[in-house]
């Protein structure tokens, strides 16, 4: 049954309750981003800003300076500083909390900035092709507040459409490529050859959305792991991190969010019972006590963090003993699938061999933590179609090493 509580605020906010969520507004229109720092919340519209300091329960406006055609795409913050990127409208910046914006983009080109971010001392904004001036896009930097910008020509090519910042390493992507930079944005570097869709942090691992999948890398991009068990997802448009909470979601083509509490080993749903989703959501953030979702209706909802991690926890049980399943079906053709577990942090290799002892191929070769693990065999190795008769696959982790046998037929 579908519960109403009256809550009085700057805006007078009818919460409606569903199973596990609850709907905080439905007054803020057009809402493109959120951005979320502790118990603050800013949204971003066409023309404006709605702040919540109370995790949504009360609202005001902080337009102030804004152009009221503005549309508000992108935050960053540091102490005191918050600069927001706007598409077609280049970039504001606040020094007091949001309450008064001045526009300082002088030296931006194209003015359709995507992405901002605050590194050090340092400004940079990732802008696209503007379709009404023409102007291309790029990277650009501000060493002065942004008072004036620079493009960063250094081997920095096209459009910028993603950013990310840590204390050392600077991350810039697009559709084709992501590159970093670990010397302020002077030298760039290639690191994933392929489209990338949202980039962010857990610990110390850098994670990107590339396509349908996420990827994870801990040494700053030299070696990537793909993370998408339990996935399906056909793009990934957003990620965002509380603590070691993982979510993604697919934004405005299905409205599908799903979790991860172990580093991206495992993913599940948990858009159940959240409505409006005829057209999908605008963005997600979270922070320690709930995880929000906004839809372009003007609709904000949110969930308790403690709901999702109480929910899903029982399916992240740490196995007792290590263990691989026979797999199935078995026979099998074209795919089958091999589950096996493992009680302890280790490094796994999970090898396929033909019946004269030939590795075939190996579907596993990396370190894993404690936990359930499913992996498809497919018949089909790149062009190759595997032959039918007997194989064997092998599971090892540290002084584990056990062998089973499978039948494909053709």
């Amino acid at each position: 049954m579908l519960k109403k509580i009256l809550i009085v605020g700057l805006f007078f906010n009818t919460i409606s309750v569903f199973p596990q969520w609850e709907l905080v507004t439905d007054t803020l229109k057009d809402i493109d981003e959120i951005y979320i720092n502790g118990n603050e919340i800013f949204c971003g519209t066409l023309g404006n800003i709605y702040y919540s300091a109370d995790n949504g329960n009360t609202w005001i406006s902080k337009n102030q300076g804004l152009k009221y055609w503005s549309s508000v795409v992108d935050f960053a913050s540091n102490d005191s500083l918050i600069i927001i990127g706007c598409a077609g409208d280049g970039v504001f910046i606040s020094t007091n909390n949001g309450n008064l914006w001045i526009e300082k983009d002088f030296g931006l080109k194209s003015k359709n900035v995507q992405n901002v971010i605050i590194h050090k001392q340092l400004l940079f904004a990732g802008e696209e092709y503007n379709p009404i001036t023409f102007e291309d896009g790029g990277l650009y930097v501000s060493s002065n507040m942004g008072i004036t910008w620079t493009k960063v020509d250094r081997i920095v090519p096209g459009a910028i459409s993603h950013l990310f910042s840590d204390d050392v390493t600077i991350f810039a992507a697009n559709s084709s490529f992501l590159i970093r930079s670990m010397d302020d944005g002077h030298d760039w570097l290639g690191v994933f050859p392929y489209p990338v869709n949202a980039i962010n942090k857990i610990e110390k691992n850098i994670i990107i959305a590339s396509r349908d999948s996420i990827c994870i890398s801990n040494d700053d991009g030299e070696t990537w792991q793909t993370k998408r068990e339990g996935l399906s997802l056909d793009y990934i448009s957003d990620i965002t991190v509380t603590d070691s909470i993982v979510f993604v979601s697919d934004g405005s083509r299905n409205g599908k969010i799903f979790v991860s509490l172990n580093m991206g080993e495992n993913w599940h749903s948990i858009y159940d019972n959240l409505p409006d989703l005829t057209n999908g959501f605008a963005s997600i953030g979270a922070n320690k006590d709930y995880l929000f979702v906004s839809f372009h209706s003007g609709c904000l909802w949110r969930r308790p963090i403690n709901t999702i991690t109480s929910l899903e926890s029982d399916k992240y049980e740490i196995p007792k003993n290590i263990s691989i399943s026979q797999n199935f079906p078995n026979p099998f053709n074209p795919s089958t699938i091999i589950n096996y577990s493992i009680p302890k942090q280790s490094n796994v290799k999970l090898i396929i061999f033909d019946a004269l002892g030939r590795e075939v191929i190996t579907l596993v070769n990396e370190e894993k933590r404690p936990g359930s693990y499913e992996v498809e065999f497919e018949s089909a190795i790149g062009n190759q179609q595997l032959a039918s008769g007997i194989y064997f696959y092998q599971l090892r982790a540290g002084e584990f090493v056990q062998t089973k046998k499978m039948i494909l037929l053709r």
